[in-house]
């Protein structure tokens, strides 16, 4: 299976979508010390009013390369890794934080988007940046777009056939913690994970009717079925209800 390699500290991790594997790379690379996973650029830019170089501002803006550092470095296969980690999301709240961050904040069903990067699937768009409900309504053509099918994608088919008794250690996206301190003991210092990747405005479970709940149920029925000893339809139904009231 393809992941995050530790040929020096012997351990793999299986990165997933939407499941802080951007913080989580990102953490991984500086405590091997390739510090450009994501690295500053300094920018120029000139002040609306006045002349003269003193009227330019430097300006520090983080590009973040953390994907591409990973894939050119570091990926590999982690089945002979003595330690494999894994970290685990509930699937509706993970559909939820794919639809905030790539539809909201990095605009990927913008019109000009679409239009440029996927001219094929542009008459077929019912609806440009859409709803929480118009998203899910058309979900089966948005995920025509590579990075909605991407971030989507169930959980079930990143793990190439296997299953979590391929893990030797498996977290919750609730305890991201216990991981950080795991990591901290394998590479004997603090490591803790940035906060990155959480851009975009806040559609919650309680902003889904039930019809709408039920849809993201079925799409990940194998996601539950996988992560049956950690998350159940049902707690989020809980979770929903309180939500509604």
């Amino acid at each position: 299976m393809k992941g995050y390699v530790s040929d020096k500290y012997d351990f793999g991790y299986k990165f997933i979508p939407k499941v802080a594997c951007t913080s989580i790379k990102d953490a991984l690379l500086e405590a091997e010390g390739r510090h450009s996973a994501s690295y500053y650029k300094v920018v120029k830019r000139r002040n609306a009013k006045g002349w003269g170089f003193s009227n330019y501002k430097l300006i520090k803006r983080r590009w973040n390369n953390v994907h591409k550092m990973v894939e050119s470095h570091m990926l590999g296969d982690i089945d002979y890794c003595g330690q494999r980690f894994m970290v685990i999301r509930d699937p509706v709240k993970r559909f939820i934080s794919a639809y905030r961050n790539r539809v909201l904040f990095h605009g990927e069903l913008n019109e000009e988007f679409i239009k440029r990067e996927f001219p094929k699937v542009y008459p077929d768009i019912p609806k440009f940046r859409p709803s929480i409900s118009e998203f899910i309504e058309h979900f089966h053509t948005y995920r025509r777009v590579n990075a909605i099918e991407h971030h989507c994608k169930s959980f079930s088919k990143f793990l190439e056939g296997n299953d979590l008794s391929f893990f030797t250690d498996i977290y919750k996206m609730e305890e991201l913690n216990k991981f950080e301190i795991k990591l901290s003991t394998i590479f004997n210092k603090k490591i803790s994970f940035p906060k990155m990747q959480k851009g975009g405005p806040k559609p919650g479970i309680g902003d889904l009717n039930r019809a709408e709940l039920d849809f993201i149920f079925e799409l990940y029925a194998d996601d539950y079925l996988l992560l049956k000893d950690f998350y159940k339809p049902e707690y989020i139904l809980d979770e929903w209800n309180q939500a509604r009231r």
